[in-house]
């Protein structure tokens, strides 16, 4: 008689089994899909898109999947090719003060739908990119969006290093590291117009080889790089200081490790999914005809696919050369001709509510679908999307976002944060680390190899993300939110983000889709 000491010891001897064994090929032959030949088909939008036609109304992708043909929704994606300048067909420069906002190619669309022989299977009629924001950071790990996310797509935090691959004049890579500094020029002075960049400096003729093209001259604790270095006593630097930098003896060069040159493109392709539930199905969908429709952001593309620091740029363009669905399909088994099939579709929601100028509790109100499982809260500018300040993929509002001092939701009888926070960020006080971390532990980030650290959380803008978890037939839909600020935020909006089920229900008839059934379930 054998003796178990534990259950896992009990499976793993009833494994070791010659009856658990494949003793021919056939068995082997069964365990293997029956899926073959992958391919992408290239779906032309059903309009023209190219420049100024863009924003001229919904862009609609159709195509059909016939006989033992099937789609792979989370394998197919948007090709967007386009150019950027700073103004009419100008490359970008570093004095432009402009990279593509983080997200770009969502930034030029502000609604998406997908039908299934013109079923409706998900919509988001407004507020695309924050939405493909908030999912994006919220199931997407860090180490994604600094590979495939930044290579793809400018998923980068850094304003600089977005705006380095775009610009004409940077000549390495902004990831380089600074070893040590070298005071090249001692005891001499040297001085910087404003107006051309140049560098003079005195006492010198070797000031084109102590700074060669490429390398950073820091004067006055302002670092420059140098663009030409053409004799001993002048060299032109970018950016160019605002105002005439007087002479001075406060000179050194930053030597680095240098990585790759820079990309310099502002030619460039993207690629894109849109935030809809139907693009998680990793499942083969059977034949039928469907279609992707986008909805252009038809009066701000300009201004929500870029980011500025200084000021909201005016003469910046973007200029679609052309954009392309690409759908997967695979070849498999022929579909019944009558059948009905389920999808389990996660969405998000957005709904916006302006903030009063009161800094004591704000109580908003909001409606959201029985299925509701979860929410996140932003604060960002009114003019997200329509300035190039504010992207509307950052989540910063002129500093509201880090004012914030007590938040609180009531839904389906249960109060989110519990017990209440006590927060403050302002001075040399930070108290943030708890909600950013609740936001990861509620979202199920916190086991992540690489996940979003605090600072890039906040520089993103920070986000609050709950959990609510309920009965089965608790099909509650009021949301009571409570907020207060430490200074007046009537310059922002609080963005509430649901995140709810949907089930799809399928029937399909004679070979073709019959019917499309959504229901929160």
């Amino acid at each position: 008689m054998l003796i178990y000491t534990d259950q896992n010891e009990k499976e793993t001897l009833d494994k070791m089994s010659v009856s658990n064994l494949m003793t021919n090929v056939d068995e082997i032959k069964a365990n293997k899909s029956s899926i073959s030949k992958v391919a992408y088909r290239e779906i032309a939008p059903s309009r023209n898109v190219q420049g100024t036609s863009f924003p001229n109304g919904e862009i609609i992708y159709r195509f059909t999947v016939s006989g033992n043909s099937w789609w792979i929704p989370a394998k197919s994606y948007l090709s967007l090719k386009s150019k950027l300048y700073s103004t009419g067909t100008t490359q970008p420069s570093l004095d432009s003060d402009m990279a593509p906002s983080p997200n770009f190619t969502a930034c030029m669309f502000s609604g998406c739908a997908v039908r299934v022989d013109d079923r409706p299977l998900g919509r988001i009629s407004a507020f695309l990119p924050q939405i493909d924001a908030i999912k994006t950071r919220l199931t997407r790990s860090k180490a994604w969006r600094d590979s495939v996310g930044k290579s793809t797509n400018y998923w980068e935090t850094d304003f600089y290093k977005r705006q380095s691959s775009i610009v004409s004049n940077v000549v390495s890579d902004p990831d380089e590291t600074k070893i040590k500094r070298v005071n090249v020029l001692t005891g001499t002075s040297v001085s910087v117009a404003a107006a051309t960049g140049i560098v003079t400096a005195t006492l010198t003729t070797q000031l084109h080889t102590d700074f060669p093209v490429g390398s950073t001259m820091v004067i006055d604790g302002v670092e420059y790089q140098v663009i030409t270095a053409s004799d001993g006593t002048h060299v032109t630097v970018e950016p160019s200081p605002v105002v005439d930098v007087a002479a001075t003896t406060d000179v050194y060069r930053l030597l680095k490790t240098y990585g790759a040159v820079a990309q310099k493109h502002n030619i460039v392709e993207t690629v894109w999914q849109p935030p809809l539930g139907i693009f998680d199905v990793t499942t083969p969908l059977p034949p039928g005809n469907y279609s992707i429709h986008l909805t252009p952001n038809t009066s701000n593309y300009k201004n929500s696919s870029f980011e500025s620091v200084s000021a909201a740029l005016t003469t910046q363009n973007v200029e679609v050369e052309r954009m392309d669905f690409m759908a997967c399909t695979v070849e498999g088994d022929n579909a019944p001709s009558d059948f009905s099939y389920y999808l389990d579709l996660n969405e998000i929601a957005v709904q916006p509510k302006e903030l009063g100028s009161s800094t004591s509790d704000q109580v908003l109100d909001f409606s959201v679908a029985p299925t509701t499982y979860a929410m996140s809260i932003a604060t960002q500018h009114k003019t997200a999307g329509s300035s190039t300040l504010y992207p509307p993929t950052k989540f910063t509002a002129a500093g509201a976002e880090s004012n914030l001092t007590n938040l609180r939701l009531t839904y389906a009888g249960q109060v989110q944060p519990s017990p209440d926070w006590s927060l403050s960020r302002s001075g040399n006080t930070d108290h943030y680390t708890k909600m950013y971390l609740s936001t990861l532990m509620h979202s199920n980030s916190y086991d992540m190899d690489v996940i979003e650290s605090k600072k890039e959380w906040l520089a993103l803008g920070p986000i609050s993300h709950f959990s609510f978890m309920k009965p089965f037939n608790d099909g509650s839909t009021r949301v009571d939110c409570a907020v207060s600020y430490s200074a007046d935020p009537s310059t922002a909006n609080l963005l509430m983000f649901s995140h709810y089920t949907n089930v799809a229900q399928i029937t399909y008839r004679g070979d073709r889709t019959e019917n499309v059934t959504l229901s929160y379930a």
